[in-house]
């Protein structure tokens, strides 16, 4: 049994170096042998370099104006800048090729929890070349850091359901503990997480104590940079203060042009929306917000947000309606890209939202309450999406990869079942 076992567990880890190593060579490919420049596939990149420079000058204050930034990935580019000197970019974005990699083994083994080896290796090979996640991990943005580490809390939570294991459990409160200290947007998916804990509890005392200490873990990490904030800006924040700030987005002029009513290309307005410029919009309003000091400036923005739903009823239902239409739609927008990429997006996409979709749809009624965790995390995004602001890369690095998981389990099915029939045809074989 031991030897058995141990084959087991060495079957395992030859899978687990196969996923790795594909996923690697496609992402060192694309980072490093396809000529891009790494500091310009997105806007981000600008204020992303410019705390990391302060960072490696030893001056942390990620306050940026509109909002206060998460501080990991600044602050690991900072110290990668201190410690490389001139080599730091190269092996920052290496670190980032090789973490979305390994996430690339936890998506494979969250599928082997859920489906079939045929429907795992489905998932891992789709991953690998999934140019939207592949897109990011080229590039000084913490969109892919997010994405891996997102993969990983959510591959060991699913672990903990089976083994009831701390170790399991705490791996997934520091994995998402990272998480949240690189885009406090998953922040929302807490309440969502605790309940999918006690949901799969064996006892209610054992549920207590293991949320207990999933919370816990998680605010012992924001214990720095919120003590830090509070002495620098006069607020604690966990991770990012701009939530609100993010409502306020997406509820303003500058949110309905680029949502509703796209003004025409080569347009001062259309470049304004490209480089996310309120004061065309409504300068003399939104640089007495960006005046203001942090601890008043987030309040401020959701009281003009609110002011703006009720000055423009109309044209805020329309943003909710277009909101919902283009978050549940597969591919990119056709208002803001070239008919060609909306249109090979859409197509590549559209098998895999299918599938994903009919399996939100039936999971309900599936009892499989260790899987409910996918649900929960669509909710999340679409009350994200929908009440705040529609920006498909947060759809694309948090949900994506678990849709591309439950297409491959649904295709993984199909394919067996035909197999299946082709061996019953055939009873004798070849």
């Amino acid at each position: 049994m031991k030897i058995l076992r141990w084959a087991e567990r060495a079957a395992r880890h030859t899978q687990a170096w196969h996923v790795f190593t594909l996923c690697f060579v496609v992402r060192f490919a694309w980072a490093f042998l396809s000529g891009i420049n790494h500091t310009e596939l997105h806007q981000d990149a600008g204020w992303i370099l410019r705390l990391i420079d302060q960072t490696g000058a030893g001056h942390i204050n990620y306050d940026i104006g509109r909002f206060i930034s998460p501080p990991l990935y600044p602050f690991t580019g900072g110290l990668y800048k201190m410690a490389f000197g001139p080599w730091w970019l190269i092996l920052f974005i290496l670190t980032q090729v090789i973490l979305s990699s390994i996430s690339g083994v936890w998506l494979y083994r969250l599928a082997l929890l859920h489906t079939s080896k045929l429907a795992a290796a489905i998932t891992a090979v789709l991953f690998a070349f999934f140019p939207f996640t592949l897109w990011w991990t080229g590039t000084i943005s913490s969109e892919s850091t997010f994405q891996s580490l997102l993969i990983g809390a959510l591959y060991y939570l699913v672990l903990y359901t089976r083994t009831y294991n701390d170790r399991e459990l705490i791996a997934s409160a520091v994995l998402f503990s990272l998480a949240y200290l690189t885009k406090a947007h998953i922040l929302l998916f807490a309440p969502m997480l605790a309940f999918y804990l006690w949901q799969n509890r064996r006892t209610v005392r054992e549920g207590l104590l293991h949320a207990s200490l999933y919370a816990a873990v998680c605010l012992i990490f924001s214990l720095p940079f919120g003590y830090h904030c509070l002495r620098t800006n006069g607020t604690y924040v966990l991770s990012s203060n701009g939530l609100l700030f993010h409502f306020y987005t997406g509820h303003h002029h500058l949110a309905y042009r680029t949502i509703v009513d796209v003004p025409e290309p080569d347009t001062p307005e259309y470049t304004a929306i490209q480089k996310f410029e309120f004061t065309p919009f409504n300068g003399s309003v939104h640089d007495s917000l960006m005046a203001l000091p942090q601890t008043e400036k987030q309040a401020a923005c959701f009281r003009e947000a609110l002011n703006w739903i009720w000055s423009h009823p109309a044209e805020t239902a329309q943003l909710k309606a277009c909101n919902l239409f283009f978050f549940l739609a597969p591919g990119l927008s056709w208002r803001h890209y070239p008919l060609v990429l909306w249109a090979g997006s859409f197509l590549l996409t559209l098998p895999i939202y299918i599938l994903a979709y009919n399996h939100l749809l039936r999971l309900r009624r599936s009892g499989k309450k260790d899987q409910y965790w996918f649900g929960y995390l669509f909710l999340t995004m679409l009350f994200f999406s929908v009440v705040f602001y529609v920006q498909n890369r947060f759809r694309t690095i948090t949900l994506e990869p678990f849709y591309i998981l439950f297409a491959s389990a649904a295709a993984g099915d199909w394919m067996t079942r035909r197999i299946n029939r082709g061996d019953t045809s055939h009873p004798g074989g070849l």
